[in-house]
């Protein structure tokens, strides 16, 4: 008799479809809020950047963020990982799409001029995070992973163009991450400037990657 009341107080549990579905919500509330984060940190940058305006933004409390992410460092290392992924499969498919050395070179030129030029560009978040990175130790970690990353896809890039050239680029996979890098960066502190328009900058990249 006992044992029959202990199983009527018990909770039904749920159906295993039930189960797998609150997990995926969850992700998606989370990608959902982070998408919200990528585009506040573009316009406002980390320091600027106020969890409560997040909130806001995402119509989300400020408990569902906390619940989330444990502080602000672990919000913008996230929001950086999702842009670069999505950023560097970008890259790897028009790189594998290319036929021929020019077309492989007038696509990455137009990729990277395309977000030199972009008003409240994401790719500010990288630069912000390089600069964070100077300054605390938290952010090394992503920082070197996510530049391993950059540099690997240059390496890729570089081996394709060897291939299609029939030659040997002098340029290593590093040389061609930070002469991108920089012109990169350069274009967009400087971006309305004629100095560093999207015309300077093509020229400039397909210059040097040609020559390369």
């Amino acid at each position: 008799m006992k044992s029959a009341e202990k199983a009527a107080e018990k909770p039904a549990e749920k159906p295993a479809t039930q189960r797998a579905r609150a997990p995926k919500k969850s992700v998606l509330k989370k990608q959902e809020l982070l998408q919200h984060a990528l585009l506040l940190l573009a316009e406002k940058g980390f320091a600027a950047l106020n969890l409560r305006d997040l909130a806001s933004r995402a119509g989300m409390s400020l408990g569902l963020i906390h619940y989330y992410f444990s502080d602000k460092q672990a919000l913008l290392t996230e929001a950086l990982q999702l842009y670069k992924s999505g950023f560097i499969a970008q890259l790897h498919t028009a790189l594998l799409q290319a036929d021929d050395a020019d077309q492989l070179i007038t696509t990455a030129v137009q990729m990277f001029t395309a977000i030199a030029t972009e008003p409240q560009s994401l790719h500010r978040l990288w630069y912000d995070l390089k600069a964070q990175a100077m300054f605390d130790n938290a952010f090394r970690e992503v920082l070197h992973q996510t530049e391993q990353q950059l540099i690997d896809l240059c390496a890729a890039f570089l081996s394709k163009l060897n291939h299609l050239r029939g030659s040997t680029s002098p340029l290593s996979a590093l040389d061609l991450y930070l002469l991108l890098d920089s012109h990169l960066q350069y274009a967009m502190l400087h971006q309305g400037e004629e100095k560093a328009s999207g015309e300077w900058l093509a020229g400039a990249l397909r210059e040097r990657i040609s020559s390369g």
